[in-house]
C-alpha cells in the first residue's frame, strides 16, 4: 500500500466529507480516506498495482472537488528517442504524489503535475537518474530560471560541438563511401584495408561512443531502445569486417 496525502478545495462542510470520503472508498485499489476539511485534507491508503495518484485526484474531482497541485519543469539530459522520453515519465510516474508527467524529446524537459506539498522534488530527480537520465531539478522558482538558462547555454555548446563531430565523421566515412560508389560505377579503386580500419574505428567506438553509454544506460535500467539496436548492428558489422580481414 502507498499513502498520499492530497489538499482539497472546495466546499467545507460536513456532508461534504462524508460524501468525498464515501466517493473514494468506492474507488478499486483504494483501502482507507478519510477527508479533514478543518484541515482541508484527504488521506488515502491505496494499492498502487490497481490505482495509482492521478487515478485517486480524478476521483476527487468527479465528486466534484478540486486538488491542489503544483507543477514542476526540468530539463532531461541524455534521452535520444521517444523510448527514452517514455522510460522518463514512467519513472516521474511511480513516484508518490505525482498526478501526471509529461516528457518532450525535442525539448529535452519534463513537466510534472504533483499533488501540492507531497512531492520532495530530489525524488524527482532520483527517479529520472535511476531511469538512466541526468537532471537539473531545484525547488526554487529562482533556481529553476536559472537552471534553464545553463540547460539553454549547455544546448547551444553541445550544438557546436555536434556541428565539429559531424564534420569530422563526414571526413572519416567520405573515403569509405566512395570506394563504393566507385566501384558501383566501374572504377576499379579500393582502399587498403589498414586504412580502411584507420578510418572506420574512430567512427565506431570514439564518435560513436554516445550509443555505447545510452544502450548501455538503457539496459541498466532494463529497457531496450534505438541505442541498443545502433550498437548491436554496427558493432556485428565491424567485427565481421575484421573477421573477413583476418581470414
Amino acid at each position: 500500500m502507498q499513502q498520499t496525502d492530497l489538499k482539497i478545495g472546495g466546499k467545507a462542510w460536513g456532508a461534504c466529507a462524508s460524501r468525498l470520503k464515501k466517493a473514494l472508498n468506492r474507488v478499486p485499489g483504494i483501502d482507507q480516506a478519510t477527508v479533514n476539511f478543518a484541515t482541508e485534507r484527504a488521506d488515502v491508503a491505496f494499492d498502487p498495482a490497481q490505482v495509482d495518484v492521478g487515478g485517486v485526484a480524478a476521483s476527487v474531482r468527479n465528486a466534484g472537488f478540486n486538488v491542489e497541485t503544483d507543477t514542476v519543469s526540468f530539463p532531461v539530459d541524455g534521452m535520444t528517442c521517444s523510448t527514452c522520453a517514455g522510460r522518463v515519465e514512467n519513472a516521474l510516474k511511480k513516484v508518490p504524489g505525482v498526478i501526471e508527467a509529461n516528457v518532450n524529446l525535442a525539448l529535452e524537459r519534463a513537466d510534472v503535475t504533483v499533488a501540492a506539498g507531497t512531492v520532495n522534488v530530489e525524488l524527482l530527480a532520483g527517479a529520472v537518474e535511476t531511469a538512466g537520465y541526468q537532471t537539473h531539478v531545484t525547488s526554487s522558482t529562482e533556481e529553476q530560471a536559472r537552471a534553464g538558462e545553463q540547460h539553454r547555454e549547455r544546448e547551444q555548446s553541445r550544438l557546436k560541438r555536434e556541428s565539429r563531430i559531424l564534420w569530422v565523421s563526414i571526413a572519416l566515412t567520405t573515403p569509405l563511401v566512395g570506394q563504393m560508389f566507385a566501384k558501383f560505377l566501374g572504377f576499379d579503386f579500393h582502399l587498403m584495408p589498414v586504412v580502411e580500419v584507420m578510418l572506420a574505428t574512430p567512427v565506431q567506438f570514439v564518435i560513436g561512443w554516445r550509443f555505447y553509454k545510452a544502450a548501455y544506460n538503457a539496459l541498466r535500467a532494463g529497457a531496450g531502445n534505438m541505442d541498443v539496436l545502433v550498437v548491436m548492428g554496427t558493432t556485428a558489422a565491424y567485427s565481421y569486417s575484421w573477421y573477413l580481414l583476418a581470414t
